[in-house]
């Protein structure tokens, strides 16, 4: 029979999340589900979204006995009104980021690294809620072990952990999914593959930025200037929605490019060498925020987005290009 998930008022009125019910449509399915769960569940159901195997469906939809149905009332979970009361996450992307850059200013790299695991793991434990939203069933626990074993190869191996590190992204996720058959849908192997690449590549390289670039806390601190001007930036191009040349992604290249060069000139960096890399960041920051889109919304540049540390999407990419960027450019 079809698998129905439960989530937040219609969790409540069945009191469970999941369970099991027969139909042939996904009509049918709803409708077996109100009859047993009474008014409440059927008023609740009347607004809420419907998700079969990770995509959005109507009731006409036929239904397999392998399906999985995700049942979504508007706000499942609060975060989506959370995240509007922060502005898409901008303040609490910013609070974050004050930790790592405090962090990086006292010097220590037993201090900055473990502060920096921490930023990646609230994000992906972000990232994945919203993902979950839409009916897709991920684990945390072995994104968090893939960012775990990255952070020890990077840290035993230096610089030719790289690949290996960010390959930890993929093989934990997956891995786990063997062992839990309703993880194996393509569209939520796919999510957990590209958040856990992110994650773990960011985490390699942003830890290599800081050990191989000397002093590598000026290096950073270049990279935290660039990223908390720029979310400061598009936070307020969001809130002047009427000036169309002021849309998220013209601030998004404008800022980083303007703030790589006041960075260079601040900490005695080579203008030309650093503008370059700003370029390339840019574009990387870019690349994250339509990303991220897709993997919390399932499409790409919508808004608001659920969860609270969205605007962390594209300065987490940008990160994962950062040492590459030094690498070749320097």
């Amino acid at each position: 029979m079809p698998r129905v998930r439960l989530f937040a008022g219609l969790r409540e009125a069945a009191r469970t999340s999941e369970l099991e019910i027969e139909g042939a449509t996904v009509g049918e399915v709803l409708e077996a589900a109100s009859s047993r769960f009474g008014t409440q569940f059927a008023e609740g159901l009347a607004t809420a979204k419907i998700w079969r195997n990770g995509e959005e469906v109507d009731s006409l939809q036929p239904v397999g006995p392998e399906d999985e149905i995700a049942l979504l009332p508007p706000v499942s979970g609060g975060s989506i009104a959370w995240g509007r009361e922060l502005g898409s996450g901008g303040f609490a992307t910013l609070v974050v980021v004050a930790a790592l850059a405090l962090g990086n200013m006292v010097g220590e790299q037993d201090l900055w690294t473990p502060i920096l695991a921490a930023m990646v793991g609230l994000w992906t434990v972000d990232v994945v809620g919203a993902a979950s939203e839409r009916g897709n069933d991920l684990a945390i626990g072995p994104l968090l072990a893939g960012q775990i074993a990255a952070m020890a190869l990077i840290h035993l191996l230096g610089p030719s952990a790289l690949l290996p590190a960010l390959a930890m992204g993929v093989i934990f996720p997956l891995g786990a999914a063997t062992f839990v058959p309703r993880r194996r849908q393509l569209t939520s192997l796919g999510i957990a593959a590209a958040v856990g690449t992110l994650s773990c590549g960011a985490l390699a390289s942003l830890m290599l930025a800081r050990t191989v670039f000397e002093p590598g806390n000026r290096t950073i601190g270049f990279f935290l200037l660039v990223v908390v001007g720029t979310i400061i930036l598009a936070e307020a191009a969001r809130r002047m929605r009427s000036n169309r040349w002021l849309n998220r992604q013209n601030t998004v290249v404008i800022g980083v490019v303007a703030l790589s060069i006041i960075a260079a000139v601040l900490w005695g960096f080579s203008v030309t060498d650093f503008l370059l890399i700003g370029f390339g960041l840019s574009a990387a920051y870019l690349a994250g925020e339509g990303f991220g889109t897709v993997l919390r919304s399932g499409r790409l540049w919508s808004s608001p987005l659920p969860g609270i540390l969205s605007s962390l999407d594209g300065p987490l990419c940008a990160g994962l290009a950062f040492f590459s960027l030094l690498t070749l450019i320097l």
